[in-house]
């Protein structure tokens, strides 16, 4: 995993640990944005003109010379600092001063309203033309240490216990929860979710200084040393 990294890759973490079911763990990410207990560390709008124009077709409106550059620049600094023999000591082109493409990248994502993802979708068809839709246009990323946020938040809510066995149960609750009958579920609220998730926010600086120390591109990965060593020195030091 790198210090940046995509819903799929994100969701296969998710999975890898044991937290969900399958790797396919958008819904659940968006939901969390929407209610902004997890949200993305960062988020990329590439041009659409420029999108559509990559998948063969003709924009309404063409893109300005400055999104051109802007998306070049941007694309070629994800490119270079993704590839195996980049230089180790260069950081992420969101970590720089000088970002490139800085007008794409939004790295403040809670501070803009909510945004159904199916919005992120461009049509890439002509008007009039059976709508074909790709999600080119828009990039969204985590930090793979946001997983512990994920691990507080499935942790949240209340946990209803009932035979699963029983088929009429099953139809009941998929249906409506509310329609189990007295006496065949129990539940229990869950008081460490919202407590450990407010610790891990409260983290959040501290794991994300010890990822930029142990990752600044993919080059060595195997090599790097593991930020536990770091977090022990800020665990006895404790938050400020």
């Amino acid at each position: 995993m790198g210090r940046y990294i995509s819903p799929r890759d994100f969701g296969v973490l998710i999975a890898d640990l044991r937290l969900a079911p399958t790797i396919f763990q958008e819904p659940l990410l968006e939901f969390l944005e929407k209610q902004r207990i997890v949200l993305p560390v960062a988020r990329v709008r590439w041009p659409i003109a420029l999108v559509i124009e990559a998948r063969d077709g003709v924009p309404s409106v063409p893109s300005t010379d400055e999104q051109r550059e802007q998306s070049t620049n941007l694309a070629k600094a994800l490119r270079v600092w993704r590839r195996f023999d980049a230089d180790p000591d260069v950081p992420h082109p969101f970590d720089r001063d000088d970002q490139p493409g800085r007008d794409l990248i939004r790295m403040d994502v809670g501070s803009c309203p909510f945004e159904p993802w199916e919005n992120f979708r461009t049509n890439i068809r002509s008007e009039g033309d059976q709508p074909l839709y790709v999600p080119d246009a828009v990039d969204t990323y985590y930090h793979d240490w946001q997983v512990l946020l994920v691990a507080d938040a499935l942790d949240m809510g209340t946990r209803v216990i009932f035979d699963t066995r029983r088929p009429e149960l099953m139809t009941l609750a998929q249906r409506n929860i509310r329609d189990l009958p007295d006496g065949v579920a129990w539940q229990q609220v869950s008081f460490q979710g919202p407590r450990g998730l407010a610790q891990g926010l409260r983290w959040a600086r501290y794991f994300d200084a010890s990822a930029r120390v142990e990752f600044t591109s993919p080059k060595d990965r195997c090599n790097r040393q593991r930020p536990w060593g770091c977090f022990i020195y800020l665990e006895q030091c404790g938050p400020g």
